[in-house]
């Protein structure tokens, strides 16, 4: 609810103020990290941006379903993809377990989880189901126990 010359001020498009706010709502999410969440098992990190994640857009329903019906709304989700992306390397990068990680797997296993949890939750919205916070959260720590190795050799 701004005028236009304001946002054009700030922001080049709307693209632009998108990945600003995506920042902005993901640093918020990080900010309020617990201290144990951060701890040698990157497993409790992602449920908890997960859940931070799950709960926004459950509070923020409306904002959901307009970017959702955008033409733009492809745009927005990789947009989105790439942001949580980045995150996850980044904490992956801090984990002992996964330093034999190659370059390559460490951006395959993030965007692999990015893609598949906003892809759930897109189709949950795409059919209007409720985000039912439990059950994705399940479902994440089943992907997480049994798709992340427990050890890793280099070369595995």
């Amino acid at each position: 609810m701004i005028r236009r010359t304001t946002f054009y001020k700030h922001f080049g498009d709307k693209y632009e103020y998108f990945e600003f706010y995506t920042k902005e709502i993901c640093r918020s999410f990080q900010d309020q990290l617990p201290p144990d969440v951060m701890t040698e098992d990157v497993n409790q990190y992602f449920l908890y941006m997960s859940r931070e994640f799950i709960r926004f857009l459950r509070s923020h329903e409306a904002l959901v379903q307009n970017a959702n019906a955008s033409s733009v709304a492809p745009v927005l989700y990789d947009s989105l993809i790439a942001h949580i992306t980045q995150d996850i390397m980044q904490v992956l990068k801090r984990g002992k377990k996964y330093q034999g990680l190659s370059p390559l797997q460490f951006e395959g296993f993030a965007a692999f989880y990015s893609g598949g949890l906003l892809s759930a939750i897109r189709v949950l919205i795409k059919h209007g189901k409720p985000l039912d916070e439990d059950q994705i959260l399940q479902t994440i720590q089943m992907f997480l126990n049994n798709g992340m190795p427990a050890e890793h050799t280099p070369n595995s």
